[in-house]
């Protein structure tokens, strides 16, 4: 089949698939056709060991995972569960999301306090999602932090009950 280059149409046609040479479409070409919306990359960790918290300032509760966003304008799907134990009756548990060293959440109670679960020892499985912009294409770490708001100490992936965090990529 000849090979038909219509200029005023913008077509070439009798080209076959993989019919062109090495270097003509590029990755920029292909970029450009990325619509949004589309999930571009997913990074997971799950994690198991117990770990208690007995801090009434945010610390790292250990459920953590990386991702390196392939453009600026990604957005990132955050998505986490795991379990709580809090120690006493009177407890009161705050949970938020950082992205590095920035908190996603609100500056006290960060995506939620957890409180009045039950007589000594309570549990509760605790699940997080954000959608967050980091205007990057550096690597960027996702962490659950959690502190102490009133009462005793609490556990976070109790009895070494797994915990799972995943960051998605989604196109812009």
């Amino acid at each position: 089949m000849p090979i038909t280059i219509n200029g005023s149409a913008g077509t070439i046609t009798g080209i076959s698939v993989g019919g062109l040479p090495d270097g003509i479409v590029d990755n920029d070409m292909l970029a450009n056709t990325v619509t949004t919306g589309k999930v571009l990359q997913v990074q997971s960790a799950n994690l198991g060991t117990s770990i208690q918290i007995t801090s009434t300032s945010y610390v790292t509760t250990g459920v953590t995972v990386n991702i390196t966003p392939t453009s600026a304008s990604s957005k990132i799907l955050i998505a986490t569960s795991f379990p709580i134990y809090k120690s006493g009756s009177n407890a009161a548990v705050d949970v938020t999301l950082y992205r590095d060293s920035t908190n996603l959440g609100d500056g006290t109670y960060g995506f939620g306090q957890f409180a009045n679960l039950g007589g000594n020892g309570g549990i509760c499985g605790v699940n997080l999602q954000f959608s967050d912009s980091p205007n990057t294409t550096s690597q960027v770490t996702y962490a659950v932090y959690g502190k102490i708001n009133s009462g005793h100490n609490f556990y976070v992936m109790s009895n070494n009950v797994a915990a799972n965090i995943t960051a998605m990529e989604v196109a812009a």
